[in-house]
């Protein structure tokens, strides 16, 4: 594979470039390795120092990149967003595909932090397009392979979250064609779970719990071994939910023990999301993981209410201004009014949490307030 401009942090063949910096170079060398560690505070200063320096055109999108890399790091976003924009202005300017499908991809990493997911799935098309152009009709190497199945893999993500069911399960397919061409690698594993993981989404909301299992179940076996707790946590929330979806009454239909047997085996997925999430800082994480527990508090028939619970996740999402949680707390609200009987009241928030949902950038999460008011006969399908 040959270098995109932004791989390395110099190449013998640009030092007669306009406007070429060996201070910048040198900068540069000791900048990459703290990129690699994520010592993202170290290298800050240094970016923004070197910013303003003069140097050759290909120097400057290494640093712009490297900036925008660090700054999303940090938590920077919108200033991430912009330092990318000029990566992928000059790239252009040069002709260099690679180095704008790169930017391309670690901007909608930018976009998805900011639940825009719509400009997420934006940025993964143009590093799609820009990446498959760079690589032309040349033979590519497992590395470019293995780009161009991140890249896929994000971007059927992406069209999940904005509703486009079919897109997603178009980009995730593609990605599973690829693995295969892959020689194994210590990152092997965990690149076939995050397929497992997304697909397993694509199938629970496709109405397949069982498939939705099966992946996610495949998924768990690597995240569990390699065990990254964010992550794992918010894996054990899909499970329980979609295990929950298996026993719940609008879902296949199973003989009693078998169902009593499925049900319990979501018990230690979400003891453990709910430990994990309320000791690490992810407050999105916990909110979803409460809501899982209170639906599997329904579904088992207890007597105490879970009001309280639903609430304190709806004044979370509304702190984090996290619409896709707090359209879920609404339908989670909902679905407990049903329970007791207040059918109006369920409806009344069936209808908030769509409309809630309809104006953030994950649509596809109404899903399940639809259903219940499609079943009561107060939403039409072509809303």
């Amino acid at each position: 594979m040959s270098y995109t401009g932004i791989d390395i942090p110099d190449h013998l063949g640009e030092r007669g470039d306009p406007g070429y910096s060996s201070d910048v170079s040198t900068a540069l060398l000791d900048i990459y390795p703290l990129l690699a560690r994520h010592a993202y505070s170290q290298a800050y200063p240094l970016l923004l120092n070197l910013r303003s320096q003069r140097m050759s055109l290909r120097q400057r999108i290494r640093v712009l990149y490297a900036l925008g890399s660090v700054e999303l790091g940090l938590g920077y976003i919108t200033d991430a967003i912009g330092a990318l924009d000029e990566v992928m202005f000059l790239s252009l300017g040069i002709d260099d595909l690679g180095a704008l499908a790169e930017a391309s991809f670690l901007q909608y990493a930018a976009y998805h932090q900011l639940q825009q997911f719509t400009r997420a799935a934006q940025c993964c098309e143009r590093a799609l397009t820009a990446w498959k152009s760079y690589l032309g009709n040349q033979q590519p190497d497992a590395h470019d392979l293995t780009f161009q199945i991140d890249i896929l893999d994000a971007l059927a993500l992406e069209y999940f979250y904005a509703g486009h069911l079919p897109h997603s399960a178009h980009s995730i397919q593609s990605a599973r064609n690829l693995l295969p061409l892959i020689p194994p690698s210590p990152t092997s594993p965990m690149r076939a779970a995050a397929l497992e993981w997304t697909s397993a989404l694509i199938e629970r909301w496709q109405h397949r719990p069982d498939a939705a299992f099966q992946h996610a179940l495949r998924a768990f076996d690597v995240y569990a071994t390699v065990n990254p707790p964010a992550d794992l946590a918010r894996l054990r929330i899909v499970l329980a939910d979609i295990i929950l979806d298996m026993v719940s009454s609008d879902g296949v239909g199973r003989a009693f023990d078998t169902r009593d047997r499925i049900f319990m085996m979501a018990e230690p997925h979400l003891a453990h999301a709910l430990a994990q999430t309320s000791t690490a800082n992810d407050p999105s994480a916990h909110g979803m993981a409460l809501l899982a527990y209170a639906r599997y508090n329904r579904l088992a028939r207890h007597e105490q209410r879970m009001f309280h619970v639903i609430d304190s996740v709806s004044h979370t999402a509304e702190e984090l201004a996290d619409f896709p949680l707090l359209g879920q707390a609404y339908t989670g609200l909902a679905d407990e009014l049903a329970v007791t009987g207040e059918r109006e009241s369920s409806l009344k928030w069936h209808h908030m949490a769509v409309d809630v949902l309809a104006t953030s950038e994950a649509p596809v999460l109404s899903m399940w307030s639809r259903r219940a008011l499609i079943k009561a006969g107060e939403f039409h399908t072509d809303r």
